[in-house]
Formats: structure tokens, sequence, C-alpha cells
């Protein structure tokens, strides 16, 4: 029997994707970064018979958790978000629970594990679900986030990519934060092939594109790059 699965929602102006899994042998679930509209969230929680357990961010940009105060005023739920990121979110969240890399968070039999995966902001967190890696702002499919925002920093992010390189399985597939590109979802071995944040291997190269390069020859939706479009843009 399946342990967990993933259900996303997409809500709102800025095309967020809310994640929520559920534990099949319980039927808890947990909220990935909860935007927008509180009612959409309960009314699917109620459709598919679930209670929500918990809430967990990857990070703490507004469009990432400006429905989660209506949530907790229902279901007062613990709250998950690495020390770094409450220290830059800046205010109170009473249920709030800090974690750090490679800490593992239960919602009944499933077992989420965190990443400490900064870049887009300072204390970014992916989690990865068994061979599902939810992974906010930080990875986008074919793209990656901002790091030109506050607390936004391209090394970090190149750091925080080349970490998840080493650590995700290629099987493994990806579900970001929002929908940019011609897919939701995508396996961790296509974006190896074709996202250009991820097929750049040189630091100084990395930050270039990200910061000076991409905005000017991407449009959305994002779709696969090829390795000679990349050379071609990084000659610019």
């Amino acid at each position: 029997m399946q342990q967990h699965i993933i259900h996303s929602l997409e809500i709102g102006p800025m095309q967020n994707l809310v994640h929520i899994v559920e534990d099949a042998a319980s039927s808890k679930a947990a909220v990935f970064d909860p935007a927008w509209e509180a009612h959409t969230i309960f009314e699917f929680l109620d459709k598919k018979n679930l209670h929500l357990d918990k809430i967990l961010l990857t990070h703490s940009h507004y469009d990432h958790l400006n429905a989660m105060a209506d949530l907790l005023a229902a279901e007062p739920v613990p709250v998950y978000m690495s020390q770094e990121e409450y220290e830059f979110y800046g205010e109170k969240i009473p249920t709030i629970n800090l974690i750090k890399n490679k800490d593992v968070i239960t919602v009944g039999q499933t077992g989420i594990l965190s990443l400490f995966t900064p870049g887009h902001t300072p204390g970014g967190m992916s989690y990865l679900i068994d061979k599902d890696l939810i992974c906010g702002d930080t990875l986008f499919v074919y793209g990656c986030g901002t790091c030109s925002l506050d607390g936004g920093d391209a090394q970090t992010m190149y750091e925080s990519l080349t970490f998840l390189k080493s650590y995700i399985a290629g099987d493994v597939v990806i579900y970001p934060a929002h929908a940019y590109s011609v897919l939701n979802a995508s396996n961790w071995q296509e974006q190896l092939q074709a996202n250009p944040f991820l097929m750049l291997d040189n630091e100084k190269d990395f930050v270039r594109f990200r910061l000076d390069i991409h905005d000017n020859v991407r449009k959305y939706p994002m779709g696969p790059v090829s390795g000679e479009q990349l050379r071609s843009w990084m000659k610019l």
C-alpha cells in the first residue's frame, strides 16, 4: 500500500502550488506553504476526509504563508520552519517548531526529511518524502528561484543545488511551489539533463547566469533547455 499521496493545488495570483501530503494509513495531512485561500485548502481536506496535522514551510515569503493564520485559527497545529528562516521572517508563530538539516518530521506513518537549501532566502528548506521532494522556490521544473530578492544569495543557491545533486537520486520527483513551467512536477534525472541551473557546474557561471542572463533569455512557462542552448546563452 502506498504510504503517502501528494495532492497539489494551484492557488492565487502568483501560480502558487500548495502541496498536501496525505498519510494513507491515518488520513492525517501536512500542508506545505499554505497560500492565498485557506478555505480552498480546508474544502479539499474535507472532500478527502483528511485531518490537518502539521504545516511545513519551505520559506517565509508572503505568498507562501499568507493563508497560514486562517488555518491556525481553525486548527492550531505545529508549524515547521528552519531556525535561520524564522529569524529572517521576524514574526511570531505561536506553534513554531524550529528544524535543521536532516531532521525527520512524522505525519502518521509518513516520515518527512528536512533538507537545508538556502539561497532564495537565508533559511530555505526542502522536504524529502521517500522519492518525492517538495522544494519550494529553491528549484522549479527547468528553473530555480530568484536570488535577487531580500535575503537571496546566488552563491548560496549554487551550494544548495550542488548539495541536492549529491544527495538526490534520479527517480525522485520534484514538486516546486509555483506553476512556472510546462510541467508542475518532474523527475530528478530529467532535471539534471534539461534544467540549466543543474547543468551548470561552475559557481561563477551559475551566479552570472542567475543574476545577469536568465531573466533576459527565458520565457514562461519554462521548458527544457539543451546543452547547446545553454552554451549559447553563456556567450552573451
